[in-house]
């Protein structure tokens, strides 16, 4: 079966990589989590192990002290192909370990059926998004995402990119209390040409996405949180899903966002959040 295994010299620890996609970092629910002399300096989610076309690869996730392989720094969101007795390191001072043993697929890969829902999950560099054009058969790709406040109330938007805010205009409209913290036009959720991701439209309060700032488009998964403002409105990712949708026939059904009935004014000026932690980012971004 396919693995990698990995070195760490100065303890002599082995670590042995069964999945095929392993995030790395000291995060607890890291695939590999780094501890011990040094650690201090790797991110939560530093880097990505991941095997495409038999081989592995290895990818920075944006981390903050860099990934370097054989004493070259990757930039954020580029991969390089491992091979034995690479050296891969966290941080220029930071843990270093070997590639001691590389091992493929061992079959033939996997061919790709024509699929009408796909989650996706790779992360890398941000990309301008594809121009949606219908293909001979009338299909285009839509994102349909389902988020899930802290009263349990869904509220879901299809499009071909969803933008969240204040505006009826949105796909997902906020309203009630939690929009006084959120923009018109606050943030989108787009798909690049080959991932899922989360982007803000300028937004008074910023968007947050599991406690960071979204300072560049960032991949968004299920189960993420997203901050209106730096502690403010939270809402959870329940689903997010690339779809094809046929626009001869329309043979998606449109999802409805918020139910209108809200008392609330959607083109009132967004005030800041009461928030410390959120009053202290305004001044950046407006």
């Amino acid at each position: 079966m396919p693995h990698l295994t990995l070195l760490d010299r100065a303890s002599g620890t082995t670590y042995r990589v069964d999945s095929t996609d392993a995030v790395v970092g000291r995060d607890p629910s890291a695939a590999l989590v780094i501890q011990g002399d040094g650690a201090m300096v790797v991110s939560g989610r530093h880097a990505r192990l991941f095997l495409a076309d038999a081989k592995w690869w290895i990818e920075d996730l944006g981390s903050r002290n860099g990934t370097f392989i054989a004493g070259k720094r990757l930039a954020a969101g580029d991969s390089r192909r491992l091979a034995v007795g690479d050296e891969i390191a966290f941080g220029s001072s930071g843990p270093k370990l070997q590639v001691a043993e590389v091992v493929g697929q061992s079959y033939a890969s996997t061919l790709l059926e024509p699929v009408a829902a796909v989650v996706v999950k790779t992360m890398a560099e941000p990309r301008a998004p594809v121009p949606l054009r219908p293909s001979a058969s009338g299909m285009v790709n839509h994102v349909r995402l389902v988020l899930k406040g802290g009263d349990g109330k869904r509220m879901v938007g299809q499009e071909a990119e969803v933008v969240i805010g204040r505006s009826r205009d949105c796909a997902i409209c906020v309203e009630g209390d939690m929009a006084r913290a959120v923009s018109r036009r606050h943030a989108r959720v787009f798909y690049s040409g080959w991932k899922i991701c989360i982007e803000d439209l300028g937004s008074r309060n910023g968007t947050w996405l599991n406690r960071k700032q979204v300072t560049a488009p960032t991949i968004i998964e299920i189960g993420d949180a997203i901050e209106f403002g730096a502690g403010g409105p939270r809402l959870v990712v329940e689903n997010v899903e690339l779809i094809a949708v046929d626009v001869t026939r329309r043979t998606e059904t449109e999802m409805p966002s918020l139910q209108p009935g809200s008392p609330f004014v959607s083109e009132l000026p967004t005030p800041p959040t009461a928030r410390p932690a959120a009053r202290a980012s305004n001044d950046k971004n407006k």
